[in-house]
Parts: C-alpha cells; sequence; structure tokens
C-alpha cells in the first residue's frame, strides 16, 4: 500500500498543454519576424490550433520569443507567456504531426522529457510557481534533472516543409468539415465534381462558370468567400472566410489561402497568410507567402529550375540546399511587389520590403529593404515604412497599433546589421 501511495505521489496527470518554441526560429524565415512557429498557417488552420485538437483535454497555453509575445498575443482565452502553476504537458511546435505524438506519448505519468535527436519534443512536468516569458530556456535548465525519453517523431525545421506538407494537412483537417454540404450560393452553371468532397459554408459564393474539382482532395470555402465567375478550383484547397477569388482565376491542389484575400492568376501548392492580395495574373507556386503583402499584376514565381535540380534558400544571406525540386518564394508579412516582378526558385524576401523593376528580384533580401531592380537595394525608411503600414491596414478596417509599432522598431534596428552586408 505504501509503494502505491508514493507513486502515486509523483504522478503527474497534466491539465494543461503549453506549445513552445525552440532556438531554431530563425530557420522558418522570413515568416518568423512575425509569427511564432505555432502560429504558421498550414491546412485550414493555424498550427496551434492542431496541438489543440490533438490534445482536446488540455487547455491550451502557448509560448515565445520574449520580444514576439506582445504581437503575437491572441488574447485571454489563449494565455502566451504567462503559465499558472500548475501539470502541464509541454510540446515543440515543430512537431510535424500532432495526432501522432498524442499516440506515443503517455499523457499520465512520472516527470519525463521526451526527446528525438537531441531536440526537446515534449515534457511532463509540474511548474510549482507561475512564470511569464519563454518557457524554452527552463525546459533545457531541467532537462538533465528528469528522466530523458528517446522517441521517433517528425520535426519541422524550415517553413518550406509546412507548404510542401500542406496537401496531407488539408486532406487531414478537412475530417472536421461538413464535407458535402453547400449552404453557400451556388450558381446553376457551377460545376462540381465529387460534390460530396466539397462544403461551401453559409454566405459563401460560387458563381456562374465556376469549377469545382474535388476529385483529388477536398474544396473547402469559408463564409463570406467569393468565387467569381469562371474560375477553376482543384482539391484539396482550403480557402478562407471573406476572401475574394477574382474572376478567371485558376487554384490547384495543396493550396491554403487565408481570411481577407484577393486572389486571381495562378496559384499552387501555395500557402498564402490573411489580409493578403494577388489579384491579377501571373503564377505563384510552392510558395509561402505573409500576411499583409500586395503582389502587382504580373508578379509570378519560378519554382523549378531549368536543370531540374534541387533549389537553394538563402537564410540571413547563406545558402541551404532544400533537397527539393519544387521550391518558389519564401515571402515575409507587409512586402509590396511591383508589376511584373520576377522571382527566382528559391527566393527570400524578408518583410516590411518594396520590391520593383524589371528583371529577376534577388535571390535574398533582408526586412526594411528598398529594392528597385535597375538601382539596387537601399534601407527602406522607417518613417516611410510605418506610414504605408498604417494606411494599408486602415484600408481593411485595422488599427496599426503602439504595439505593433513598437515591434516594427525592434526588426528594423534587429536587422539594420544584414541591410549592410548585402
Amino acid at each position: 500500500m505504501g509503494f502505491f501511495s508514493k507513486k502515486k505521489k509523483f504522478q503527474i496527470e497534466p491539465t494543461r498543454l503549453c506549445i513552445f518554441e525552440d532556438e531554431t526560429v530563425a530557420s522558418f524565415e522570413p515568416l518568423h519576424y512575425f509569427h511564432p512557429v505555432w502560429e504558421l498557417m498550414q491546412g485550414t488552420m493555424p498550427r496551434y490550433h492542431r496541438f489543440a485538437l490533438a490534445f482536446p483535454d488540455l487547455l491550451t497555453s502557448l509560448s515565445c520569443r520574449d520580444e514576439l509575445a506582445p504581437v503575437a498575443d491572441l488574447g485571454d482565452d489563449i494565455t502566451t507567456n504567462n503559465l499558472e502553476a500548475g501539470e502541464y504537458l509541454f510540446v515543440n511546435a515543430r512537431v510535424a504531426h500532432p495526432d501522432r505524438l498524442a499516440q506515443i506519448i503517455k499523457l499520465a505519468g512520472n516527470g519525463v522529457m521526451y526527446v528525438a535527436h537531441d531536440t526537446i519534443v515534449a515534457a511532463r512536468v509540474i511548474l510549482t510557481e507561475n512564470r511569464k516569458g519563454n518557457i524554452y530556456g527552463y525546459l533545457k535548465e531541467i532537462r538533465g534533472s528528469i528522466p530523458n525519453e528517446e522517441i521517433s517523431i517528425k520535426l519541422y525545421s524550415y517553413i518550406w516543409e509546412l507548404m510542401l506538407d500542406n496537401g496531407g494537412a488539408l486532406q487531414e483537417n478537412a475530417r472536421a468539415f461538413p464535407l458535402g454540404k453547400q449552404e453557400g450560393m451556388v450558381y446553376a452553371t457551377t460545376v462540381q465534381v465529387n460534390p460530396k468532397n466539397i462544403f461551401l459554408a453559409p454566405e459563401s459564393v460560387a458563381e456562374s462558370g465556376v469549377v469545382l474539382d474535388a476529385t483529388e482532395g477536398p474544396i473547402i470555402i469559408e463564409h463570406g468567400a467569393r468565387i467569381m465567375a469562371n474560375s477553376v478550383i482543384k482539391g484539396p484547397i482550403y480557402i478562407g472566410h471573406n476572401t475574394v477569388i477574382k474572376a478567371g482565376a485558376t487554384l490547384y491542389g495543396g493550396t491554403t489561402i487565408g481570411h481577407t484575400c484577393k486572389i486571381g492568376g495562378e496559384v499552387e501548392d501555395s500557402i498564402i497568410l490573411p489580409f493578403t492580395n494577388k489579384q491579377h495574373y501571373g503564377f505563384v507556386g510552392h510558395s509561402y507567402i505573409g500576411s499583409w503583402c500586395n503582389l502587382g499584376a504580373g508578379t509570378t514565381t519560378s519554382d523549378l529550375k531549368n536543370t531540374y535540380s534541387p533549389i537553394r534558400v538563402h537564410l540571413s544571406g547563406a545558402p541551404v540546399d532544400t533537397g527539393q525540386l519544387f521550391i518558389g518564394l519564401l515571402m515575409g508579412d507587409h512586402v509590396k511587389s511591383g508589376i511584373n516582378s520576377m522571382f527566382a526558385g528559391g527566393t527570400n524576401i524578408g518583410p516590411i520590403s518594396n520590391v520593383f523593376g524589371p528583371g529577376f528580384q534577388p535571390k535574398y533580401l533582408p526586412p526594411f529593404s528598398w529594392h528597385n531592380t535597375l538601382d539596387g537595394t537601399e534601407e527602406y525608411m522607417f518613417d516611410k515604412a510605418t506610414e504605408v503600414t498604417s494606411r494599408v491596414m486602415r484600408r481593411r478596417d485595422q488599427e496599426f497599433t503602439e504595439v505593433q509599432q513598437e515591434y516594427f522598431k525592434k526588426v528594423f534596428s534587429k536587422t539594420k546589421k544584414l541591410r549592410t552586408e548585402i
């Protein structure tokens, strides 16, 4: 009896889930400047939703870099960098498949740290006091004081991996939607192929001549979205609420479009975050595009080299061999491209940049870059950049807050050296 009492005393039965970032966040450039890894969109949702669904009985909380926390805070329902004392399951935001992790690890038991190839994957830990700030440093501190258990689980290491796995994520996430239900307006001349795999939410519209082809995967169109006439939509695909797909657009499978976007031309195997416009002709393929971007008419990405050899991506200016044949454009938040802008495969454009001019843009530009292909790169003047940002956000009835402005200053200062090196 005493033995079991003693064992029970050390039993941890987490009631809270905390999703954390580790020290590899820079590998998710250029999206990492404005997005914690757990907030990056994949499939039909930000990644932290996938963790919450995998561990539905736990109260979700979040942890990220301290400087990013003020702009990443999701509000009172899900706290960020503010953990109350209690029994926790900590999970690394880089876990590719949270549902698989839930099958591998035990939710209750003695304190333990799950690791994969020397990386902290998850931990079952009691916090004896409230903790503010990034929790990752604390997890590293206690790693040597609790048992470590090696597990086999896939971890994402680069931003393009989220894009390459997006088709599978869409297939998986679609199970949560009432596929086969069309609650929006569908014109008589709209063509639905495999309609049992299509969902149109209330107040969505699929106009005359639209083709919704769900043969190879589900099509999910959220409330208030508008698919204009003669567009072709092939699944698996997700189109967020209040997004407009312009007339004659062609969207292929493996694509996620966030809410409040305007999308035209041709898009394939890409993730486009909310409040971004690509209204006109031009091809975007195998790309990850941030929020508040505007791609001018004719903006086009290459996602395959003429030599059919693997594409390299420059992270902070240093080349990384992706080992992939298909990688397009990686674009941070608040980037504007001029008409007919061209991007080679594996191009990395830092946030808050303005690029224009004939020919291909550079393969790498740091944040706050003002680049004209005819004249080269200058620093995007801070006051001008923030003025444009405020103006753009007002057009969507969004406020450019003081907290966001302060974070812009931090990014501007932190990346100044990168701009001097190009």
